[in-house]
């Protein structure tokens, strides 16, 4: 039987950090019989090959293949594709790793559409927004996807059918020092017009940064050596997408260098290097202009970076530092304002998002008519056509997203977007856009329609304007509480002003321990009616009102109470019980017990919406 998938993974001295890559495959779903793994060690100078002979000598799936120091991770999985036995090959970076159900998960959808390229979705633990704008949605069919591009991130962390790479002969450029060789892979993929495929509903790869220097930072230090490598990129764009029918695939390959290297270049602080690399950057971004960007492809920049681009062609320079100072990055700032539970049962919440500067000062647009203008000094303003200052049309396409990010895999979901309002005007900060987003929470279908883990996510908004996107944790002044439901059990968690839901069985527990619980039982007619109450200062969480045919005592119901996590498993240990969920809000409280003395005894009277819909229970 034909293998599925063949994982190939280049080595070079990475030592002991073998054992790491050891415990991710043991914990990989797929069946070891269904996949190979290849590892091609590149010449290491330590053990790292004794080490994966110790390692992995008793796993009949796994081969490694020694190849002399070619000084860059190309030949080892060239070598990986030629020796490949599976029907796609994974690249994997011996420092990273595969989420457990992602290669399972990941062939299986490939195979089902009939991919050539899967784009799975992928995390970095660096940055929460990584390709958040990509990974919303499966899709069986995105290669004529312009924005964002189908490919994106350009990296190799993807299912490529092999046989599609052995019949296009496409493989790594080798060379010791071969900067962005992963774009210029896809970039020779896509020249072959595959069908790319995006899998968003289950995690796949996981990008480990772990503040080491990357080949792309190295190469950074050297201005002739780094543009050199765009050029080449640019070039082998214009090679494999030359066909009249390719017009718009080249178009969305030079964008996305033009938008991240070329007018991305132009970041505040741009000009803050010495005079000298500021002029040897300059002098080959010209070159690069002129040659493979025409002035078309302006229009498709954010409007900031299409006026900074104006001011780079006229040769503008003194104007185009100017608004460089001027336009200051600016940072979504997120607030967690509430979080209840909705009448379907299922957690609301509401994110308020800002855009500050690093002075704290608001976007820099005012609104005039029924448009927004950049607020430029007169003598930028003067430098600009009318169309470069006017901003609207950006502002209706910012993105805000509520999302939650697992603090250990690093694994980041969006939630659906329920309702959201955008306001623009002055504010404390000078020009403020406020967007309020409201999303639901439901534990069993948050991520993209699967169920979550259980652990505790950090609360954050995705958030996108002028296309500078972050992902940034949301802060709080709303206090720890259970805000669970039979769809969403969590507890919302708050330490140092910063939020969190915890699904984690565990977490539930403690809080619900930490409650003040009621509960009360009275005989009636031969039947016993109980009320079970989970309260904190006096607003109820949860109440669960029912008859029961067994004589239970108050104190064996407070012990179930405190046992038991989800409170319907409280009924399903009482037999024969019919009971009713009453939902609450913190914000405005639907529901709230009172306890009062009679002749009788002690009644728990319960109000919803200030009305008593349950009394006379009685605790003799």
């Amino acid at each position: 039987m034909r293998l599925k998938v063949s994982l190939i993974i280049p080595t070079y001295n990475t030592g002991t950090r073998v054992a790491h890559i050891a415990e991710w495959l043991s914990v990989q779903s797929m069946p070891m019989h269904d996949y190979e793994v290849i590892f091609v060690d590149d010449g290491s100078t330590d053990a790292t090959v004794q080490h994966l002979n110790e390692t992995f000598s008793s796993r009949p799936n796994t081969r490694i293949v020694e190849i002399t120091n070619s000084g860059w991770p190309s030949r080892p999985r060239n070598v990986g594709i030629q020796n490949a036995l599976g029907e796609y090959v994974v690249f994997v970076d011996h420092d990273d790793e595969l989420y457990p159900d992602g290669m399972r998960r990941a062939y299986e959808y490939a195979s089902a559409v009939q991919a050539d390229v899967l784009n799975a979705k992928e995390s970095n633990s660096k940055i929460a927004s990584w390709a958040m704008d990509l990974y919303g949605a499966n899709k069986e069919d995105a290669s004529d996807q312009s924005s964002p591009h189908p490919l994106a991130p350009m990296n190799p962390h993807k299912l490529y059918r092999r046989e599609f790479l052995v019949e296009n002969g496409i493989r790594f450029k080798e060379g010791r020092r071969v900067l962005y060789e992963d774009n210029l892979f896809n970039i020779s993929c896509f020249g072959h017009n595959p069908k790319i495929a995006v899998m968003a509903d289950t995690p796949f790869y996981h990008w480990v940064r772990n503040g080491e220097e990357t080949g792309t930072s190295s190469f950074r230090k050297s201005s002739d050596e780094f543009w050199g490598a765009i050029r080449s990129v640019l070039k082998h764009a214009e090679y494999m997408l030359s066909a009249p029918d390719q017009a718009e695939k080249l178009a969305v390959m030079r964008l996305y260098q033009h938008r991240l290297r070329i007018a991305g270049y132009f970041k505040p602080g741009w000009n803050k290097k010495s005079r000298e690399r500021v002029e040897h950057d300059l002098s080959h971004i010209r070159d690069l202009v002129r040659d493979h960007l025409p002035e078309e492809l302006d229009a498709r920049l954010p409007m900031p970076l299409r006026a900074k681009m104006f001011l780079f062609r006229e040769g503008n320079l003194d104007a185009l530092e100017r608004l460089s100072e001027w336009d200051r990055t600016l940072i979504g700032q997120n607030r967690l304002v509430a979080s209840n539970l909705s009448t379907a049962g299922e957690l609301e919440i509401e994110v308020e998002t800002s855009w500050r500067d690093n002075e704290g000062n608001g976007p820099r647009v005012i609104p005039q008519a029924d448009r927004l203008i950049r607020d430029l000094p007169d003598h930028l303003r003067s430098a600009l056509p009318t169309e470069l200052i006017d901003v609207t049309a950006d502002v209706n396409a910012l993105d805000v997203r509520v999302g939650i990010r697992n603090d250990k895999s690093f694994v980041t979901w969006c939630l659906p977007t329920e309702a959201q309002t955008v306001e623009t005007g002055i504010g404390q900060a000078g020009n403020e856009i406020v967007v309020r987003t409201r999303s639901n929470f439901n534990v069993h279908s948050a991520a993209v329609g699967h169920k979550l883990d259980e652990a505790l996510w950090n609360i954050n908004a995705y958030t996108s304007l002028f296309e500078q996107r972050q992902q940034r944790q949301a802060r709080t002044s709303l206090k720890t509480r259970a805000i669970s439901s039979s769809n969403s059990p969590a507890v919302l968690e708050v330490k140092k002003q910063r939020a969190a839901l915890d699904t984690r069985p565990r977490a539930l527990r403690a809080y619900l321990k930490s409650l003040a619980t009621e509960a009360n039982a009275r005989k009636q007619a031969g039947k016993w009616y109980l009320t079970i109450s989970f309260a904190r200062s006096g607003v109820v969480d949860r109440v669960l009102v029912g008859a029961a045919r067994s004589n239970f005592a108050t104190a064996k119901i407070a012990r179930l109470a405190r046992d038991h996590i989800f409170m319907r498993r409280v009924l399903r240990l009482i037999s024969g019980a019919r009971w009713r969920t009453l939902p609450a809000s913190e914000q405005s409280p639907t529901i709230q017990f009172r306890s009062v003395l009679s002749p009788r005894g002690r009644h728990v009277i319960i109000f919803v919406d200030g009305a008593p819909k349950i009394t006379d229970v009685v605790v003799r």
